[in-house]
């Protein structure tokens, strides 16, 4: 597998976009919606970029299962659960999520971190990584004696 420098945030919305097609340009790592000039850029370099095709629809769905699975408040969690098994079920569970604040924000970063998991897992389908990412925190200061 070779590494390439790739916005996993951006990656994961491209996975989950299924009413715009986007692609993966394999020389900059760049997440590319297509439009009129990709398309002329895949006429001239067709092995350039690489068709990123979205998530069924049924992740979303597992995601939330996953999470609810996770929840340990005794109001929130038989809510969640009666919002799953309803029709238009993703909107009744943002819509339970508005009632708990502190889970909505909980929900956001699992799903965050579940959708660059998935969209790492679907780089290694392609047989490509994501290079590290730099480190934004300084090293620890040596201890003044």
């Amino acid at each position: 597998m070779r590494p390439l420098t790739i916005d996993l945030d951006a990656l994961s919305r491209a996975l989950d976009s299924p009413d715009q097609l986007h692609y993966l340009d394999l020389l900059s790592g760049r997440i590319e919606p297509f439009d009129e000039a990709l398309e002329l850029q895949l006429l001239e370099e067709p092995d350039r970029y690489l068709a990123i095709e979205p998530w069924e629809p049924e992740i979303g769905y597992r995601l939330m299962q996953e999470f609810t699975q996770q929840v340990i408040h005794p109001l929130a969690y038989p809510q969640l659960q009666q919002a799953l098994t309803g029709r238009r079920a993703a909107r009744a569970f943002r819509h339970v999520l508005g009632s708990f604040p502190q889970l909505g924000a909980e929900w956001q970063s699992f799903e965050r971190e579940r959708h660059r998991e998935l969209a790492e897992d679907w780089l290694e389908e392609q047989y490509l990584r994501a290079a590290a990412e730099p480190s934004l925190r300084k090293p620890p200061a040596a201890p003044v004696w």
